[in-house]
């Protein structure tokens, strides 16, 4: 399977992103807290990118979370 990009819509820390995957290789994750400026890269969710792409494959993330779990806390709907 190739996975060619990534659309995420209020899931865990992401509320809306899209990323593009095809022909990329090995991807360095970097964030920046524009929320917040004393936690730099905390909580942007750089872990909730990989844990979409095995939320959609497994049905949980890598870390175990499934269910309402991973709906953004801050939308509380519409994930997808």
């Amino acid at each position: 399977m190739k996975i060619l990009s990534l659309e995420i819509k209020n899931f865990l820390s992401i509320g809306v992103g899209t990323v593009k995957l095809d022909g990329k290789g090995l991807c360095l994750i970097q964030g920046i807290n524009l929320d917040d400026s004393s936690a730099t890269s905390n909580g942007v969710g750089k872990s909730s990118m990989p844990d979409a792409l095995w939320w959609v494959r497994y049905g949980t993330t890598a870390r175990g979370v499934s269910g309402d779990a991973v709906v953004n806390k801050t939308a509380k709907k519409n994930t997808g």
